[in-house]
C-alpha cells in the first residue's frame, strides 16, 4: 500500500495514511491489522460505504468525494454496524475520536499526498 498524509490547507493533519487502492487491500481494509493509533487512518478509494464486521475496535469514518471535501462522518461506529454516503468517491478510517480531535467537519477540504 502506499503511505501518504492528510492536509487541511497547509495545515497536517494526519501524519500517516495508509492508501487501499487494489480491490484485495480495499476488501480487507483494517481487518486483521493493527489498531490505528493517533495520527494514523486508512484511506480506501473508490469507496462509497463500509463496514465494521469483525472489528474489534470502533472507528471513526468520514467520507469525501473526488475533491477531498468532506461529506459525512459518522463518529465511533462500533464493530457489526454499516456505513455509507452516495456521493463519496472515498473513505477515510480513523480511529474513534480522532475525527473530534482534529476538528473535522462536514465541508472541510482534505488533500492526500504522497511521502
Amino acid at each position: 500500500m502506499r503511505v501518504g498524509k492528510f492536509y487541511r490547507q497547509e495545515e497536517l493533519i494526519i501524519s500517516h495514511v495508509w492508501c487501499a487502492e487494489a480491490m484485495l487491500e480495499r476488501m480487507r481494509g483494517l481487518l486483521g491489522r493493527a489498531p490505528l493509533q493517533i495520527g494514523q487512518a486508512l484511506l480506501i478509494t473508490p469507496c462509497n460505504s463500509i463496514h465494521t464486521l469483525g472489528m474489534k475496535y470502533s472507528l471513526d469514518i468520514v467520507f469525501i468525494d473526488a475533491t477531498g471535501t468532506i461529506l459525512k462522518i459518522c463518529r465511533n461506529l462500533r464493530s457489526f454496524r454499516m456505513a455509507g454516503c452516495i456521493d463519496a468517491h472515498s473513505v477515510i478510517e480513523f480511529t474513534a475520536g480522532e475525527a473530534e480531535r482534529i476538528g473535522l467537519l462536514v465541508g472541510d477540504e482534505l488533500q492526500w499526498r504522497f511521502h
